[in-house]
């Protein structure tokens, strides 16, 4: 007999997750937005990431799911409270060392535990945030989890984006490279990520960068429709951060998000800017270069259709036209 699991309280009811496309310049706006006062520095788990997939899959039930992800998040958040299982490694973006308060963090582990480490957390307004993949379209479950959840949608120009997946093998690795550390489904014996199968059997026969475009506009598309779909109050809930503009100009971008959250910038923000490369110039010509080669890769009607998709990007962020 099957039984569905108990929906917990949880610990905190104040959850971030800067969600995006692989690729789609998070390890950028998720460390500048982590130091916003308030804001907890991220996270990276990866059930946290996957429970809502296996959910999206029918692997998961979906009351079981979302008790399932918030017991997780909230363990998360606990370790993070009491100072454990801190990612110390220097070269790592999102290593605790490179956060502006990682003396603090730090000494959580010579702090209070249990609920007086909960209490003191929750009583400073903090938020637990987490690095998340492709998570949008899975926000009824996400919401379910956390009603008060946000979302930072980190979203960069198609070009940019598909040309980075392919330059780091995003074409070929899904269930092939075991460093890839993601739950892949098996279609006829073949693993297909879980975005391409609706067109499985032509992802399973297409050179490496048709697979990326079609992924990469499909993928684009679900948080299109996740967003037309969602309610006034989780709309509002949900983020839009262009890259382009927080590369060039972050100060007033992050200021916009900061009053989001309800938060502001710390006061050593220049610092967190210095680390992150942050302004950087864009040249258009670079992109342009990209899409070159990303012409050569494929047929022409994918061709245009992934122009049709650049452009409507262009339009909709307000950036300099590359295509």
């Amino acid at each position: 007999m099957k039984h569905k699991l108990y929906f917990p309280d949880t610990l905190c009811e104040n959850v971030l997750i800067f969600d995006g496309l692989t690729r789609s310049g998070r390890a950028m706006t998720a460390p500048l937005v982590s130091d916003l006062e308030r804001v907890d520095y991220l996270q990276i788990s990866n059930p946290v990431d996957q429970i809502p997939m296996l959910w999206w899959l029918g692997l998961m039930e979906f009351d079981s799911a979302a008790a399932f992800l918030r017991m997780t998040v909230d363990d998360c958040t606990y370790a993070r409270m009491v100072g454990r299982h801190l990612n110390t490694r220097m070269s790592d973006q999102h290593s605790v060392y490179q956060s502006l308060n990682a003396d603090k963090i730090i000494a959580r582990g010579f702090g209070p535990e249990h609920h007086a480490a909960v209490d003191k957390f929750n009583s400073e307004g903090r938020i637990s945030s987490f690095m998340a993949h492709h998570s949008l379209p899975m926000a009824d479950l996400w919401f379910a989890a956390f009603p008060k959840l946000r979302i930072l949608l980190t979203v960069r120009h198609p070009v940019d984006v598909c040309d980075s997946w392919n330059r780091r093998g995003w074409g070929e690795r899904w269930g092939k490279d075991p460093l890839s550390f993601w739950p892949v489904p098996e279609i006829n014996g073949e693993p297909v990520p879980w975005f391409a199968v609706d067109f499985a059997e032509d992802y399973k026969h297409a050179n490496p960068m048709t697979r990326i475009v079609r992924s990469v506009i499909h993928l684009n598309e679900l948080n299109d429709n996740t967003l037309a779909r969602l309610d006034a109050a989780q709309r509002a809930q949900v983020y839009e951060l262009c890259f382009e503009k927080i590369a060039v100009d972050p100060r007033p971008e992050l200021e916009k998000v900061g009053t989001w959250l309800d938060t502001t910038l710390h006061p050593n923000v220049n610092e967190a800017f210095g680390k992150l490369r942050v302004p950087r110039v864009l040249k258009i010509e670079n992109r342009r270069a990209k899409l070159d080669k990303i012409r050569e890769a494929l047929d022409a009607d994918l061709f245009e259709k992934f122009i049709a998709h650049c452009r409507a990007y262009e339009q909709k962020h307000c950036i300099e036209p590359g295509v």
